[in-house]
């Protein structure tokens, strides 16, 4: 009986979480939204003169208001997380782990990027030498005063379409120290930069480890103020389908403030909740509702099932009975 009344309850769970978990992404133009992520496979990726190929995850993890050149507006938060055991030095293989965890904020409306920033982490040693090690770690923070346009996938994508983005770009590049607590400023910049998105062809196919896309080619040039940048030229690869770029030629261009030849998609999709959705936001209101309600219901069914049956109940009051023993009985 109490298994009937526990199954009850969870059925109506599984209903709930059919009925109230997001089944489609929280974005204004359909384009992106929360709970999206990208998995990539990113090659040649140097940092401190090792080459990796890293593993990438991309995902939308939140929307939040902050101050944008002035006004507060509406902005994504993604959490991008990179990882590599084996890289290549001018010494052999290295092995242990390099990680990237990156935090960046894009507009909502248009979904420019704002900020990025970027940690980058290598701990490693060189193959049969354990004493050889490799110990760094540099965070990379990029902010643009004015957004940078670089997603074309709420514009009409026809040969010719074109969006440029004038920026003004402050870069800090951040080194830990021997102690891992204290921060040290190694490099400031500060550069103006105008991107040239322009769309070159259309119904391109692409194929990678998530499939084969039907995609339109852009060709993103970069050209910077600064003395130490060079100025360069991108080929992204969009589909609609996946509503971000499937593949992304950097030519050994930047990748998050370091330098990377190819960046494929290997897998997509929109991250479920499931059940959990129904305890987070508004939804946690009306779940602890219904399931009061289904408690109650299941107490009442039970006392109402053990009283036909002739047996007490231990969840209500009742008077304490003392039923004598057969001893007793005989002496009266």
């Amino acid at each position: 009986m109490k298994r009937a009344c526990l199954a009850i309850i969870f059925a109506s769970l599984l209903s709930l979480s059919a009925i109230m978990a997001p089944v489609a992404a929280e974005t204004n133009d359909d384009s992106v939204g929360i709970r999206n992520y990208w998995d990539y496979r990113v090659t040649n990726v140097v940092f401190s003169n090792v080459t990796f190929d890293v593993d990438l995850h991309m995902e939308i993890v939140k929307k939040d208001s902050v101050r944008v050149l002035g006004p507060y507006k509406d902005v994504y938060m993604l959490d991008v997380i990179g990882r590599s055991e084996t890289g290549t030095s001018a010494n052999g293989t290295i092995i242990g782990l390099f990680s990237i965890d990156c935090e960046e904020f894009r507009m909502v409306d248009n979904y420019s990027l704002f900020k990025q920033d970027a940690y980058f982490k290598i701990e490693m040693h060189q193959e049969g030498d354990e004493e050889l090690m490799m110990d760094e770690a540099l965070n990379i923070v990029t902010e643009y005063k004015q957004t940078r346009d670089d997603y074309l996938g709420n514009n009409a994508l026809n040969v010719g379409t074109q969006v440029i983005s004038n920026t003004s770009i402050d870069i800090v590049q951040k080194r830990a120290a021997e102690n891992a607590i204290d921060v040290v400023i190694i490099a400031e910049y500060d550069y103006d930069e105008r991107l040239v998105m322009e769309v070159v062809e259309t119904n391109v196919p692409v194929t990678t480890d998530a499939g084969t896309f039907d995609c339109v080619k852009i060709r993103a040039q970069y050209n910077s103020t600064s003395e130490d940048a060079t100025n360069m030229t991108m080929y992204y690869y969009y589909s609609d389908l996946v509503k971000n770029y499937v593949k992304v030629e950097y030519n050994n261009g930047f990748f998050y403030g370091v330098t990377a030849e190819e960046m494929t998609l290997t897998s997509y999709g929109l991250k479920s909740l499931g059940v959990i959705a129904l305890f987070f936001g508004d939804n946690i209101w009306v779940t602890m509702t219904i399931l009061f309600a289904l408690v109650m219901v299941s107490i009442f069914y039970l006392v109402k099932k053990s009283k036909k049956m002739g047996i007490v109940p231990m969840i209500m009051p009742t008077e304490l009975r003392i039923e004598e023993t057969p001893e007793e009985k005989k002496n009266e």
